[in-house]
């Protein structure tokens, strides 16, 4: 009888382990410099739709956007170490894209750029 209730306790934990590692995670959310939160999703439908990204891209979008967003994460808003990380992931990002997608790929990264630097004058500006 003992031996039957530490087997079905066995049972029972080794269960709760896989599923706990073996589940699939929730989106990260990233607070970004205006306070919304922003995840890997948002992120992959915004690509999509300026981009024009196909079904084989979205999957492999998705899995880089959600690492990226997990070591966003990581920094405050308009921190230099997140532009490090969006400057890190861009070469990435850029060789899972068609030759033909590199233009507004590359309109996307000068805007994001742009808007990081606005950002950044703002707040030393309203530290004065």
């Amino acid at each position: 009888m003992i031996q039957i209730a530490l087997l079905l306790a066995a049972i029972f934990a080794a269960g709760v382990a896989t599923g706990r590692f073996t589940a699939p995670r929730g989106p990260t959310y990233v607070r970004n410099a205006v306070g919304k939160y922003v995840t890997a999703d948002r992120k992959l439908e915004e690509f999509t739709r300026r981009v024009g990204l196909d079904a084989k891209q979205r999957e492999q979008f998705r899995v880089l956007l959600e690492e990226i967003a997990q070591e966003m994460a990581n920094h405050p808003p308009a921190s230099q170490e997140r532009l490090e990380v969006f400057r890190r992931s861009v070469p990435r990002q850029r060789a899972l894209l068609h030759p033909d997608q590199h233009a507004a790929f590359d309109a996307m990264v000068q805007e994001t750029e742009r808007r990081y630097e606005q950002v950044k004058r703002r707040k030393s500006r309203d530290s004065q």
